[in-house]
């Protein structure tokens, strides 16, 4: 199991950034031509877009979308001419659309549906770099990750004519639910499995505030145990809702 997110990809990238390239840059610096804001669902998650280069976040997601003021001020606060805004959430790119009408900041909206889209997105931006170009790169990363969640049912269901109970654990792959049950670590190896394809190397999980380190250590063990030669990152997301956000390279 690995530290940083997504390995060394991610600790490179940060490196070369180096500290304060995500707003305004350092003390007296220059503001920025060109930076990214991201829409984030937990504090850990917030932590990592800004170690990437975000120059801001904004607190959102499923079930607690900001509105198009927030976003717009969040781009004004950067001190950017430009913006490239990752949603990372399909209910909040709306809102990402309407901030560009409040705001004299241009804004690019990569339309990032899940938090791993989003950091694989603000991996590949180069603040350097034109805009166009950049939302073209990150575009193209963002398609080549695969995405998926356990969460719990809010209500009653049922899955491949299975039903399911309110509080069940429910795995999603792509949006698409593939496991339901009460083992919440078999609902993830079965997300997992669901997601993988023949070139995938990496699985990173981001563990919610209901999720402790410990659990999320074995359960990441169980992962490995289960797909031999896959490498398992764990994280700390801090996301409410989602036991784990997966991520499948």
């Amino acid at each position: 199991m690995g530290g940083g997110p997504h390995g060394g990809a991610a600790d490179e990238a940060v490196a070369q950034r180096g500290a304060g390239t995500g707003a305004g840059g350092a003390a007296g610096a220059e503001p920025a031509r060109l930076a990214v804001v991201a829409v984030v669902p937990g504090q850990g998650l917030a932590d990592i877009f800004r170690s990437l280069g975000c120059g801001a976040v904004v607190a959102g997601g499923q079930t607690m979308n900001p509105s198009a003021e927030e976003v717009a001020s969040a781009a004004d606060g950067t001190g950017a001419a430009e913006v490239i805004v990752l949603p990372n959430n399909s209910n909040v790119v709306l809102a990402c659309r309407q901030a560009a009408q409040l705001t004299s900041v241009r804004l690019h909206i990569v339309p990032t549906r899940t938090v791993p889209q989003g950091i694989a997105a603000v991996l590949a931006f180069q603040p350097d770099k034109p805009a166009a170009d950049n939302v073209r790169r990150m575009e193209e990363a963002m398609a080549a990750v695969r995405s998926g969640s356990v969460t719990y049912a809010v209500r009653d269901g049922s899955f491949d004519g299975v039903p399911f109970r309110q509080g069940d654990v429910l795995g999603l792959a792509e949006d698409e639910i593939v496991a339901a049950g009460q083992d919440r670590a078999q609902v993830l190896v079965d997300v997992v499995g669901a997601l993988l394809y023949q070139e995938a190397e990496i699985v990173t999980l981001y563990y919610g505030a209901d999720v402790d380190e410990e659990r999320a250590a074995a359960d990441a063990a169980r992962l490995e145990a289960a797909f031999p030669g896959v490498d398992v990152e764990v994280h700390p997301g801090g996301q409410a809702h989602y036991f784990y956000i997966v991520s499948v390279e």
